[in-house]
């Protein structure tokens, strides 16, 4: 049990007087880990106290929430990304050209016939992981080395 050091901030210029947090990681009785995370503000001014009032904290609270059961999905290997993301959709040219590079890519002796995950893994992919593709990474998460 270690709690994150941290102490409130207080800011003069926010909607927010004073923002603060806490993690606490423990052993789960399962063998895995419980992790708890506490933030806390302060409302500071008439659009920190509307902020405030309009449920605010719960909204990012829910966020924070889902996101960490998306990333725990991800590490029991039950999510194929850490983080939930939809890419925006193709347009029709963006489809054309995918499907053209993904044929020829299937006319060289490298494919191995994983062309068509690799277009899906481009047009599926978030644009992080796209900026360099690197296909020794990816072979291995598509069990493909030889």
């Amino acid at each position: 049990m270690v709690p994150a050091p941290c102490r409130p901030r207080r800011k003069r210029r926010n909607p927010a007087w004073s923002c603060g947090q806490a993690g606490r990681f423990r052993a789960a009785t399962d063998g895995g880990s419980r992790i708890t995370y506490r933030l806390s503000a302060a409302p500071h001014g008439v659009v920190g106290h509307v902020l405030f009032a309009t449920g605010m904290l719960d909204k990012i609270g829910k966020g924070l929430e889902e996101m960490v059961q998306h990333a725990a999905a991800f590490v029991r290997g039950e999510a194929g990304q850490p983080f939930a993301y939809t890419p925006p959709p193709a347009n029709p040219e963006q489809r054309l050209r995918l499907a053209t590079l993904a044929r020829q890519v299937s006319a060289t002796p490298y494919a191995h016939g994983l062309e068509g995950k690799l277009a899906e893994h481009i047009e599926t992919a978030q644009e992080v992981d796209l900026v360099r593709i690197r296909p020794r990474k990816l072979a291995r998460e598509w069990q493909a080395l030889r």
